[in-house]
């Protein structure tokens, strides 16, 4: 489970850290950049956070078929635990 938040802070710190480039990009007189140069980066940082969404829809699929693995096989358990007793 520790692992598992771990990922989900790291994602959000990393995404937060996208949203306050953006808005450095984004903001008049935060950045001289030229037009070419501004939209780049938010090319860049919008490719950066489909990265991020395309991670976490993978992780997730990931963590629920882990968690399916895991209840079936604790339920496995407890009926092999019954029959042994019986």
């Amino acid at each position: 489970m520790v692992y598992i938040s771990g990922v989900y802070n790291n994602l959000l710190e990393e995404s937060l850290k996208n949203i306050g480039d953006l808005t450095m990009v984004v903001t008049a007189n935060q950045l001289r950049m030229s037009d070419e140069e501004r939209l780049s980066a938010i090319d860049h940082i919008y490719l950066s956070m489909q990265h991020k969404i395309s991670f976490l829809r993978r992780f997730n699929n990931s963590t629920s078929i882990l968690a399916l693995q895991y209840a079936k096989t604790k339920k496995d358990a407890a009926i092999m635990g019954a029959i042994i007793k019986n």
